[in-house]
C-alpha cells in the first residue's frame, strides 16, 4: 500500500513524531495514562520483538512470537488509539487528530464521482468516465496512473504511518523481501490494528 501511494517514508520523520509523543507524554498526568488505562499497551511495548533474518518465507518468521502475542497486539494498538485520543488536543504536530481522519475525504472527488456513478449505472459509457480519470504514463500502455487521494491526505496518512512507527509496538513484516514494512489486516497475529487506518 505505501508503493501505490508513492509514500516515501522517511526513518527519520519517525523519530521526530516518536520524541514529539514523548514530550507530550511527560506533560500528562499519571490518571491519564498509566498501566491501570493502558494495561495491554504498556505489556506489549515492553516485549523484545524478533530481529526479522530471512530471505525467504519471511512472512512465517518468528511465527510463534506473533501467535503467542496476538491478541496483546490487537488490545494493545486499540489502546495506542485511545493514547492518541488523549495527546492529540496538546500535540499540534498532526494534520488530523485520530477522530477527524475523514476517509471518504481522501479519495479525489472527480475519481470518487466517477467510479460510484459506474457502481449505480454500471455500462460503456459511465465505464468509460473511469477510464478517462487514469492516464497512460507507459508506451506499451501496462501503466497507468491516477490521482487517488488528494495531497492533503497523503500527509494525513504518511502522519497515521509515523504514527505506527513512534506507538513502540513490535509489528510483523509482510514477507522475505521486506523487513520494516507492515501488515494491516486484524485477522493476522502481529499486524498494524490501528482504527484509523483499517478503516482506509
Amino acid at each position: 500500500i505505501i508503493a501505490l501511494l508513492g509514500i516515501n517514508y522517511q526513518v527519520d520523520s519517525s523519530e521526530k513524531c516518536r520524541r514529539a509523543i514523548t514530550e507530550v507524554c511527560s506533560k500528562t498526568t499519571n490518571d491519564e495514562l498509566s498501566i491501570e488505562s493502558l494495561p495491554s499497551l504498556v505489556h506489549a511495548r515492553r516485549l523484545e520483538e524478533p530481529i526479522p533474518k530471512a530471505l525467504v518465507g519471511g512472512e512465517f518468521e518468528n511465527s510463534d512470537f506473533w501467535e503467542t502475542n496476538g491478541k496483546l497486539l490487537r488490545d494493545a494498538w486499540k489502546e495506542y488509539h485511545q493514547e492518541r485520543k488523549i495527546l492529540s488536543p496538546m500535540n499540534n504536530t498532526y494534520l488530523f487528530s485520530p477522530e477527524e481522519f475523514d476517509i471518504d475525504a481522501m479519495i479525489h472527488p472527480h475519481l470518487a464521482r466517477a467510479v460510484a456513478n459506474a457502481w449505480n449505472s454500471p455500462g460503456h459509457a459511465s465505464e468509460s468516465i473511469v477510464r478517462k480519470q487514469f492516464k497512460q504514463v507507459t508506451p506499451d500502455g501496462a501503466v497507468f496512473s491516477t490521482q487517488l487521494i488528494q495531497p492533503l491526505h497523503v500527509q494525513a496518512l504518511r502522519e497515521e504511518i509515523d504514527a505506527i512507527e513512534a506507538s513502540g509496538l513490535p509489528t510483523r513484516r509482510p514477507n522475505g523481501m521486506n523487513r520494516y514494512g507492515h501488515i494491516f489486516d486484524e485477522g493476522i497475529d502481529g499486524a498494524v490494528a490501528l482504527p484509523s487506518l483499517n478503516r482506509y
